[in-house]
């Protein structure tokens, strides 16, 4: 199954491949004409257009995700780093913005060109003078500027204007600086050269519309950039020029980052410093205000003081106890009492005078013991002690008084030191209040004096987040027009002209071309093709020739009156549908070629309209077919000729009775004639006329044993040829056939290859069996 369905699909191409090979080869030479003529065009065309070279560029974008990263080092330097996609950053490289520097920077809008003889050569590198307009936007448009450059005075001429180099001056366009061009600029020795000045935004449109920013693939942020000029100096300038404005923007807004901040910080700090002053000032007035040194010494301090005086005044209570036990003892000893102790008395003076007045008190009482009351030396002993008892008590009063005053001092600061140490909290309060306020605003300086020098460096250190890796360079061959194709498409279009040349001419055509064509319209089969011959001679047929034609017509006799479905057919009906068609010349030439086997042939014209076959026999004026339908009396032998030089054919001319055509009022005189035709001879041709022209002849068809009708190509319309079938209808379709006349060679020097081959109209010959 698989293998039937294989062959039956290589024969359908096959079928294409030959119905191509058929249709065209004949127009081979057309075909080789016009792809002369496509290639001489194609060839001027490279001559003319300018070359257009491709200039590529690429610039290394750091993505976030996909760049690589930088030393610790520098991001820290680079408190401004920005983060980029890549795909981001290929709509900023195509943003109108960086376009609009490009054209401006580099004057795209003042073009240069030069006139030749066949076209306008456009000049950029080669122009002797670049001109630049101060705003661009306000340039008048020109289309020729016809300047002369003197290179000696270093001016420009404009007719009878003329502006010095490097320096802005006013024209009628705007304006402009002109300037020598250094990039190997020189003047034109040939052709004119001139101005055009073109709206800025045109010049942008059109570089937007050739720029090309793409990535090599998703996981890479290498950028690269493409564009085509006629000029490679060109181009390389605007990539050089769109990638140095890129990088410089970046360069520039964080420099314009750093200078805001910068300005913002160093307001700030000012700012801040005055509120550091005040607090630092409220802090010295208050402690100046409050007697506030350092709260936490101070209250230590008081501590320290608070407890010092409460110990001393135990001490000077403790004197003072000491001193009212010695004033007590004073008072309430006698000469006899036992002395007191010195050890508890601090002053050195009483303690002596104690000492002392212990010391009598026991010599007194020891001398009570030896020595009477009266004796001198008791006497002296008691007088002693009577004198230091009150000196005793006076100085005891005076320690008293001394130690009294001196408590009620120690007593006087306890009570101002606790004073003061119940007003520290709050003051501790206001100043840990107006400190903490310090604290803040000394963070806040520290902070903004840290930013400032990271501005500061990172303003000195700033650079851009991409990196140029390749400069703008232009490829050594022209990238277009490439001519391998424009040749190419030259050859494809040459033979697509010739196809639809032969399409038109074939494809629309209202006459009938093709066999095929035939068949289509037609269910009578096609007997054959007869090939136009190209002589001028009427009868063609010979046996001693051997010509495509003449094989035709032999082929076509022995189908008709040779085969095995044919045999006894005798009498041949020969039609078409309008005239011109050649059924003449086929009814001629078949039955010469009949008459040429040794059989009796009979020709008889009844084309009475055209008298086709009696006026090429010169049998015109004879008596004929119309004289022995019309005229009584008139016999066959009285009409019938022998041709000449045709083996033996007779022939019956149309006859000297045309005018008003054929009325046939009675058949028995037509059947007559063909009953003794069929009698007297093997095969009988009839010519007849035109069906389209007299209705009567179908009647005599269906008299014959077999109708040929002709169609011709290029002649015989295609609604003819269902005429012809609608005619062939009311007779015996199967003893029709379509002979196909004057298939012409197809093409510009069509020819035919030998019998049954050729590259025609028709097809291979098919005859009938």
């Amino acid at each position: 199954m698989f293998s039937g369905s294989g062959n039956k699909k290589i024969h359908e191409e096959e079928n294409i491949l030959k119905n191509l090979w058929f249709k065209y080869f004949p127009y081979l030479p057309l075909f080789i004409l016009s792809a002369v003529i496509f290639l001489s065009l194609a060839f001027i065309y490279s001559k003319w257009i300018q070359r257009s070279y491709e200039i590529n560029a690429s610039i290394l974008i750091k993505d976030e995700k996909k760049g690589i990263d930088e030393s610790q080092m520098l991001e820290a330097l680079d408190i401004f780093r920005g983060k980029k996609i890549v795909e981001n950053e290929i709509e900023v490289l195509r943003s109108r913005k960086f376009i609009k520097q490009v054209v401006n920077s580099l004057g795209l809008y003042v073009q240069v060109k030069r006139k030749e003889k066949y076209r306008t050569v456009d000049l950029y590198s080669e122009a002797p003078v670049k001109v630049l307009f101060r705003d661009p936007a306000q340039m008048k448009p020109a289309e020729k500027i016809h300047f002369a450059f003197d290179e000696k005075a270093g001016s420009v001429r404009f007719g009878d204007s003329s502006y010095a180099l490097n320096s802005w001056v006013r024209t009628k366009w705007g304006e402009a600086i002109f300037f020598r061009n250094n990039s190997n600029g020189y003047l034109p020795s040939n052709g004119e050269i001139y101005y055009v000045l073109v709206s800025p935004k045109m010049i942008e449109q059109e570089l937007l519309s050739r720029l090309e920013v793409i990535t090599g693939n998703k996981l890479a942020s290498l950028v690269e950039l493409r564009i085509k000029d006629t000029d490679p100096k060109r181009g390389e300038d605007i990539l050089n020029e769109l990638m140095h404005f890129y990088t410089q923007a970046e360069v520039d807004d964080k420099n314009r980052l750093a200078g805001n901040m910068l300005s913002s910080v160093e307001a700030r700090l000012r700012y801040t410093a005055g509120q550091l002053d005040s607090v630092e000032s409220a802090i010295q007035n208050y402690r100046t205000s409050a007697g506030v040194i350092d709260i936490s010494e101070q209250s230590r301090l008081y501590l320290e003081n608070v407890g010092q005086n409460e110990r001393m005044v135990q001490e000077l209570n403790t004197k003072l106890a000491v001193l009212d036990a010695v004033e007590r003892y004073i008072q309430a000893s006698t000469d006899q009492t036992a002395g007191t102790s010195a050890l508890m008395v601090d002053d050195p003076t009483l303690s002596q005078m104690l000492t002392q007045l212990n010391d009598a008190q026991q010599q007194y009482a020891k001398l009570r013991i030896t020595t009477g009351e009266n004796s001198p030396i008791i006497m002296n002993v008691k007088e002693q002690i009577n004198k230091l008892k009150p000196s005793i008590l006076g100085i005891v009063k005076s320690q008293r008084t001394n130690l009294e005053i001196g408590r009620q001092n120690l007593m006087s600061s306890g009570t101002r030191y606790s004073s003061m140490l119940r007003t520290i909290p709050g003051k501790e309060k206001q100043l840990l209040e107006i400190s903490r306020q310090q604290s803040i605003k000394n963070q806040i300086y520290s902070y903004l004096l840290e930013r400032r020098e990271e501005a500061a460096l990172s303003y000195a250190a700033a650079k851009a987040d991409s990196r140029i890796i390749d400069v703008a360079e232009s490829s050594i061959y022209p990238v277009s027009p490439k001519m391998r194709y424009i040749y190419l498409g030259a050859l494809l279009f040459s033979a697509f002209a010739v196809i639809l040349l032969v399409s038109l001419r074939e494809g629309m055509n209202k006459k009938i071309l093709f066999r095929k064509e035939i068949e289509q319209l037609s269910d009578i089969p096609v007997g054959t093709e007869l090939f136009h011959s190209g002589r001028k001679k009427f009868l063609v047929y010979n046996d001693k020739e051997k010509s495509a034609v003449i094989e035709q017509i032999r082929s076509l006799r022995n189908a008709i009156a040779f085969g095995e479905k044919n045999v006894n057919h005798k009498v041949f009906y020969i039609s078409s549908y309008t005239r011109k068609e050649g059924k003449s010349y086929v009814a001629a030439n078949l039955a010469c070629s009949l008459a040429a086997t040794g059989k009796r042939t009979l020709l008889i014209d009844m084309d009475v309209d055209t008298l086709g076959n009696s006026k090429a026999f010169g049998l015109d004026v004879e008596k004929g077919f119309t004289n022995y339908l019309k005229e009584e009396g008139v016999r066959l032998d009285e009409i019938v000729h022998k041709l000449p030089d045709a083996y033996g054919l007779r022939f019956i001319p149309a006859g000297t009775m045309t005018e008003g055509g054929i009325e046939l009022t009675s058949q028995h005189q037509l059947e007559n004639l063909l009953r003794t035709a069929r009698e007297q001879f093997d095969y009988v041709v009839v010519c007849s006329a035109p069906v389209s022209s007299n209705a009567n002849m179908e009647l005599i068809g269906q008299m014959c044993d077999m109708r040929l009708l002709i169609v011709r190509h290029g002649v015989t319309p295609k609604y003819g040829n269902t005429l012809l079938e609608a005619a062939a209808q009311s007779g015996n379709t199967l003893n029709s056939l379509i002979i196909f006349n004057g298939v012409r060679s197809r093409g510009v020097a069509g020819r035919t290859y030998g019998y049954g081959g050729h590259y025609g109209f028709g097809y291979d010959l098919k005859v009938a069996r």
